[in-house]
């Protein structure tokens, strides 16, 4: 049973990787709005952590 799910994995996986390859990448508005929103979501009464920029 083991064996079956490790075969079928990889052929998913390569496809899952080709198809976020063909999609745009978030801007930085939106992922701060994201990131907001998950922090309310966290603890509402606390202020947001704030958001760290990803420096390329």
């Amino acid at each position: 049973m083991r064996s079956e799910r490790a075969n079928t994995g990889g052929s998913e996986r390569a496809g899952t990787r080709e198809v976020i390859q063909g999609l745009p990448k978030p801007t930085t508005a939106f992922r701060r709005r994201a990131w907001l929103q998950f922090q309310r979501a966290l603890d509402p009464l606390s202020p947001p952590k704030p958001f760290r920029i990803e420096r390329r």
